[in-house]
């Protein structure tokens, strides 16, 4: 399958402290997702965790079947304030 990525029960959070998960979903081309929920729940160090900025305390990310630190030089990740 071209361009999927993949969420399979990840926990993030920092250091050994959980923020946020088990997280489950995959997404292909063309399709969206929103994250979305009140302060404090864990939506930036989830998208942190997506982009490779942290690791995952436990699961994996797949980009296309392989892990997705294997695609970081092509994430980007924004945030607003």
């Amino acid at each position: 399958m071209c361009c999927e990525l993949k969420v399979v029960d990840v926990i993030a959070g920092y250091g050994s402290i959980p923020i946020i998960g088990p997280v489950t979903f995959s997404i292909k081309l063309g399709d969206v997702a929103v994250v979305f929920g009140p302060n404090g729940i864990g939506k930036s160090t989830f998208m942190k965790t997506l982009a490779t900025l942290l690791k995952p305390l436990k699961g994996e990310i797949l980009f296309n079947s392989s892990s997705v630190e294997k695609h970081r030089s092509s994430i980007f990740i924004f945030q607003s304030m």
